[in-house]
């Protein structure tokens, strides 16, 4: 077997075992969504609309796991569950803010966008499989995860579609916001252990701190990748991403400025997912080392680019000049157009495995 295959076989592992377990934990989100307090028709959309998005992908996650025994049968070998750290972080993210909201109407806004961080890191893994696959040379393999690779990007354009839609505009209009001090709101020096989100404000400084804990990990991440990797030209990019992240941190700052509040960073368990990840796959890199990270780069700016987009959406009743949203657009803006460039680099397969 090449030791191409070895790499891939080892991802495909990986996937395996996140399908698996999102048989079981999306079941619990929808439940958490399903939340029959909300008041109003549109509210109540967003809200059934949400939960049928999460059902439907609930049930993909069957399909496609038994497409991927499908391709453990083709290349010799038996179905494992390997562990996926970006998706355990992930999976400690959400928890972590189910176990602290106490508004309902507030859970379909941050699931939402929980389940778009959840593609795109579903997306990232198929991408990276598929890459490796092309080049063991198994098209018939890559016709298969294609097929899931298809189903998720469908996923997202559902979610995309109901995120810039009317129900989330009225389920935005009906959740309070807190009329006090901003800054008094700042549970920033105990970290966020202390904090319970009821308003709207709450959950602007629950992301505000976990995307400061995001963006200054990819600063260390994207330095050290632009170290380590063999190609000049994608070691320059790295750089060039990891400058971005800084001064992103830098922003964020005026941003919350604007918003008069005063949060700090906090730990955001998805970063600190994706950076283990990508030191597990490089212990099994055979050769693959530069084509992980580039996929862990797209990763990382594909989040973070979610994450200021719902800021964005939060922000505008926060905001009443417009200025954090100004801020907040300008760096999605970046994101999607470095996303683009990270994007051609992968399609044109610029970065070949090492020999």
């Amino acid at each position: 077997m090449s030791t191409s295959l070895d790499s891939f076989s080892i991802e495909l592992q990986r996937l395996y075992g996140l399908e698996r377990s999102l048989e079981i934990q999306l079941e619990g989100l929808a439940t958490d969504v399903s939340i029959e307090t909300l008041d109003g028709v549109r509210i109540g959309e967003c809200r059934d609309r949400l939960f049928s998005a999460i059902d439907r992908h609930r049930e993909e996650t069957t399909t496609h796991s038994n497409r991927l025994e499908a391709v453990f049968e083709a290349i010799g070998e038996r179905p494992t569950n390997r562990e996926v750290a970006e998706y355990e972080g992930w999976l400690a993210d959400t928890q972590q803010f189910t176990n602290i909201v106490l508004n309902d109407a507030i859970r379909p806004l941050y699931y939402l966008g929980a389940m778009l961080a959840l593609e795109e890191l579903e997306r990232s893994s198929y991408e990276l499989a598929i890459g490796l696959a092309a080049t063991s040379g198994h098209s018939d393999i890559v016709d298969v995860l294609e097929g899931n690779l298809d189903d998720e990007y469908a996923m997202l354009a559902d979610l995309e579609d109901l995120a810039d839609g009317e129900p989330i505009d009225s389920l935005l209009e009906a959740v309070e916001v807190d009329s006090n001090d901003r800054r008094s709101l700042d549970r920033g020096s105990h970290g966020l252990q202390s904090i319970t989100v009821e308003t709207l404000d709450d959950i602007v400084i629950y992301q505000l701190a976990k995307t400061g804990y995001a963006e200054e990990s990819a600063v260390d991440l994207f330095e050290t990748m632009a170290e380590g990797v063999e190609s000049d030209d994608l070691a320059d990019i790295f750089d060039e991403r990891s400058r971005h992240a800084r001064a992103r941190t830098d922003r964020l700052e005026k941003i919350s400025d604007a918003l008069g509040m005063c949060p700090t960073s906090s730990r955001c368990h998805t970063a600190d997912g994706i950076v283990d990840a990508r030191h597990h796959r490089l212990e099994t890199a055979d050769g693959h080392g530069d084509r992980i990270d580039l996929e862990t780069c797209l990763t990382v700016e594909r989040l973070q680019r979610r994450q200021y987009e719902g800021l964005r959406l939060f922000a505008s009743r926060l905001d009443p000049d417009g200025t954090a949203v100004s801020l907040l657009e300008q760096t999605a803006t970046e994101q999607r157009n470095a996303i683009e460039e990270l994007e051609s680099l992968e399609a044109l397969c610029v970065i070949p495995p090492e020999k």
